[in-house]
């Protein structure tokens, strides 16, 4: 059954429509609030704009739940999952950017392509829709991995005494970056997204 369903893909369960009356959800403050195709737009780490392929929704429960985990858990416990058994906080939606950007689904989402890939089915749309992320990160780490060799190489000490963007004593790692970032845009914009999420104190 589950190579069935990897064969179908998530599209199978997609059940996309225009509204979604059986999502309907009614708070104590009596607002009502309903799943909506505008959730299902992700913004990516490189900019673009994608649809969350992997969320499916059922117009019976009027819940969603994410394809890959949901066939690809291996554990009770891992089962207990809310985009599992069915999500449908739709006043805290921002639990999804939380759930699909988690090591589990990024795991969950990994081991169907393997499976997938070893069927003969390589260009699945999960594929498509993580390889932007994968392009993404393997150009900052192409950037990291020159900084740090470039201060290896040198005998230079990596950490200031507070290592955030915006101190003069962020040290020779950061300003390092920080002088790449004036003449590279990629990495100028994701140092202006990214810099400064951590408590910056050098260990």
């Amino acid at each position: 059954m589950t190579d069935q369903l990897i064969r179908l893909g998530p599209a199978a369960a997609h059940n996309r429509s225009t509204s979604y009356p059986a999502s309907k959800r009614v708070y104590n403050d009596g607002e009502s609030r309903y799943f909506q195709n505008k959730m299902l737009i992700v913004e990516r780490a490189n900019g673009e704009l994608g649809k969350r392929e992997w969320l499916c929704y059922s117009p019976l429960s009027g819940n969603v739940y994410c394809f890959q985990c949901t066939i690809m858990s291996t554990t009770s416990k891992e089962s207990n999952n809310s985009f599992i058994q069915g999500f449908n906080n739709w006043r805290h939606f921002d639990r999804v950017k939380c759930h699909e950007n988690s090591l589990y689904h990024r795991r969950c989402t990994l081991d169907l392509i393997t499976r997938k890939s070893q069927h003969g089915h390589v260009n699945s749309e999960l594929n498509i829709s993580i390889e932007p992320e994968r392009v993404y990160w393997s150009q900052v780490l192409k950037r990291v991995i020159a900084v740090v060799k470039f201060l290896g190489s040198n005998r230079l000490a990596f950490p200031g005494t507070n290592e955030r963007f915006n101190s003069i004593n962020s040290g020779n790692y950061i300003n390092t970056l920080k002088l790449l970032a004036k003449f590279d845009t990629f990495i100028a914009g994701h140092i202006a997204k990214y810099a400064d999420k951590g408590r910056g104190s050098a260990s």
